[in-house]
């Protein structure tokens, strides 16, 4: 949600030839949002049984099938 929030304004930014100091501390506010979402989805990824789990098995699957090709 943070990234498609901040990509989506950037693109409405990016349209136009200047931006105002407020939209580009909006940006930045944004940005920041996005990079806390991540860090904390990275860091339960990385502690969570069921998500390393879950990323493994497709990690394998995904290999398998390479081998196939």
């Amino acid at each position: 949600m943070a990234l498609e929030t901040w990509s989506k304004r950037c693109d409405e930014v990016a349209t136009r030839e200047s931006m105002s100091k407020d939209e580009a501390n909006e940006l930045v506010r944004l940005q920041a949002a996005y990079v806390k979402e991540y860090s904390r989805l990275k860091s339960h990824q990385d502690t969570c049984e069921i998500c390393r789990f879950v990323s493994s098995v497709g990690k394998d699957n995904l290999a398998s099938t390479s081998m196939l090709h």
